[in-house]
């Protein structure tokens, strides 16, 4: 039996409430609306999740079962099955199959986020999320990090630099978001690790369309800028070039056509790509 819920916040104590709205066992399981399936298929699997009926732990169908269940082609399948994985909820296992991973402090993050996301067609607010967060990381940085760290900032800024002479524009890309994730990661800020990880993989085409119109030259320079300052312990450089940089990428977002703002999940085989 699968439910239906509701998640509210309790105004008083601040907490999460669900509240249960019943049983959908025939609804859930029988054809879905062919527009936007992938998102109705990731919808249900996060309220199975969500409700428990997929316990953590519990082994989920396969993908042919599922594909059956839902009747919808398997690719849709597995977009929803690596959105999931993406968001740490499940975890799958080579031969095995895949299991609902333990919930931790980050679940009721992992619901909400993904419907804010995917409820807007419009990228530039995500990416005023995302400079929030890297400026609100370059305060916090310089404490936080360590020395092998901060120079591992700039061996991404060579690798930059290398993709760049080279027109090597995929592992240019690569290099600008593991630096930017490094960034977070340095925090050591659980928080700010997870929704960077939900816009990278929910924005990675924009990400992409940014990083590939935006001046290279310049780009690579904050990012040589910030990663010495980071290096040296200058916090208020750090934070300075940062909201600068990211005060830039937000005005190219603003130029960009409006397909390249569409957003779209990485797939399994885009991820291997990437």
């Amino acid at each position: 039996m699968y439910y239906k819920f509701e998640i509210h916040v309790d105004n008083s104590s601040g907490k999460f409430i669900c509240i249960w709205k019943g049983s959908l066992i025939v609804d859930m399981i029988q054809k879905i609306n062919r527009v936007n399936v992938v998102d109705q298929v990731f919808e249900i699997m996060m309220q199975m999740i969500a409700s428990g009926e997929w316990k953590v732990g519990d082994k989920i169908p396969s993908e042919n079962e599922l594909k059956s269940r839902f009747n919808v082609s398997r690719n849709s399948i597995r977009q929803a099955i690596h959105r999931l994985s993406a968001l740490g909820l499940i975890k799958s296992y080579q031969g095995e199959g895949t299991y609902v991973s333990p919930i931790d402090l980050s679940f009721y993050m992992n619901i909400l986020i993904p419907k804010v996301i995917l409820g807007t067609d419009n990228a530039i607010m995500l990416f005023h999320l995302q400079r929030a967060i890297q400026v609100e990381c370059a305060h916090q940085i310089c404490k936080s990090c360590n020395d092998e760290q901060a120079h591992k900032l700039m061996s991404y800024v060579e690798q930059m630099k290398e993709n760049y002479k080279a027109s090597n524009k995929t592992g240019y890309l690569t290099a600008d978001l593991n630096y930017h994730s490094l960034f977070v990661d340095m925090t050591k800020n659980k928080l700010f690790v997870k929704l960077t990880e939900i816009i990278r993989h929910m924005l990675y085409y924009t990400l992409r369309d940014v990083v590939l119109n935006y001046d290279s030259v310049k780009s690579i320079r904050f990012h040589e800028k910030i990663a010495e300052a980071v290096i040296r312990r200058d916090t208020q450089s750090v934070i300075d070039l940062m909201k600068a940089h990211m005060d830039d990428v937000i005005q190219m977002i603003a130029s960009l056509p409006p397909a390249s703002t569409a957003l779209h999940t990485l797939t399994e085989g885009e991820e291997a790509e990437k």
